[in-house]
């Protein structure tokens, strides 16, 4: 499941992220959406975010277990969620 808003705002959705890279937001807009930010909660672990499908425990930026991490975005990029093991809750949404 990835996140798309259609408005100012949307979310917060709730993911499951394991080992496997998730495509947590897309890039994909209609014409005239803007988006500012984009919010990551990893609940019971620690998660990473990148902007590709490659992005690994190793590659990727910290979310914290806990912790809220806003990513301040344009409206073409793709935010990719993943864990270094297991399977995280995570809540995501976007500000626009």
């Amino acid at each position: 499941m990835s996140l798309k808003i259609d408005g100012p705002v949307s979310g917060p959705i709730s993911l499951s992220v394991g080992t496997t890279p998730v495509l947590a937001v897309t890039g994909s807009f209609p014409a005239g959406v803007r988006r500012k930010y984009v919010r990551i909660q990893a609940l019971d672990e620690d998660i990473y975010w990148g902007y590709d499908n490659t992005v690994s425990a190793s590659t990727g930026f910290l979310v914290g277990e806990e912790n809220i991490y806003a990513i301040p975005v344009g409206a073409e990029v793709d935010i990719y969620l993943v864990a270094e093991s297991g399977t995280v809750d995570v809540r995501v949404s976007e500000e626009g």
